[in-house]
């Protein structure tokens, strides 16, 4: 009698860790490793609340830039569906300005796109999406925009 693996149906469990607990190092490994396995299983949503995650954690300007512009790329590799769905989950202003970019960048029309970043730049003041943005509106007119190299988390150095 063989025995077969029906990987199709198999569930894959997350362990739950209070990620409050760690240090500032341990966390953003956590994260980082979160948001890439995210992205190779193709769950560009996950993978970018994973990412605004990590640039919310007290670090070097230059790797919190980074994780930023990570959690823009993947989130607006995202189906609008998955977007709309952690954008209805989300608590967070700042994790909703992400997510409300990512739907936004989805639009084919530029006018229109344009009239919905000038709408979000005045519900999310400050917001860093809207520093990426203006940088990239000026540069290339197209969105989203990416480092050119990514900046090395220190948690993935040592």
């Amino acid at each position: 009698m063989k025995l077969k693996l029906n990987l199709d149906k198999a569930v894959i469990k997350k362990p739950t860790l209070n990620s409050l607990s760690l240090s500032n190092r341990d966390a953003s490994y956590y994260y980082l490793l979160l948001a890439k396995t995210e992205e190779k299983l193709g769950k560009n949503g996950d993978a970018g609340k994973h990412y605004i995650a990590l640039s919310e954690l007290p670090s070097q300007n230059d790797s919190r830039a980074d994780a930023q512009s990570r959690a823009i790329l993947a989130l607006c590799a995202a189906s609008d569906k998955e977007l709309a769905a952690a954008f209805k989950k989300s608590n967070s202003k700042y994790e909703k300005g992400f997510i409300e970019y990512a739907l936004i960048n989805h639009i084919k029309n530029p006018k229109s796109r344009e009239r919905l970043l000038t709408k979000l730049a005045k519900k999310y003041p400050g917001h860093p999406v809207l520093n990426i943005s203006s940088t990239a509106n000026k540069a290339t007119k197209q969105q989203p925009v990416a480092p050119a190299a990514p900046v090395v988390n220190e948690a993935t150095t040592n």
